[in-house]
């Protein structure tokens, strides 16, 4: 069992959520990938990317040179998201265009 000291001000509750999410994003961008693994460079699409698994997976994804698209419930949390990491945001009343990286121009990025 590993033991993590929490800082003050972080509760149990708080804590565990949050250890409970980065062990998610790592599941997710690690293990339910597609034969071969995702390449730098790469496209991810996340739905709830504003919440907390999102915040976190797409932070990493980012990380890991992948190149991010996202969806979000509000058109704040989709403002938010294009204020940082990501190519193309869309809240859930907005439709993403869904297009292949092949038909996607390098260098030009979609919004709301």
């Amino acid at each position: 069992m590993t033991v993590c000291r929490l800082p003050d001000g972080i509760d149990f509750e708080a804590g565990a959520a949050m250890m409970l999410k980065g062990w998610t994003a790592c599941y997710l961008l690690h293990c339910c990938t597609l034969v071969g693994g995702l390449a730098r460079g790469g496209y991810v699409l996340f739905h709830a990317a504003a919440g907390g698994v999102g915040l976190i997976a797409t932070q990493w994804a980012k990380s890991l040179g992948l190149r991010l698209i996202g969806s979000a419930g509000s058109d704040e949390k989709c403002a938010q998201m294009a204020d940082a990491l990501f190519e193309v945001v869309g809240s859930g009343k907005v439709k993403i265009p869904i297009v292949r990286p092949r038909e996607w121009a390098p260098g030009t990025p979609g919004s709301c």
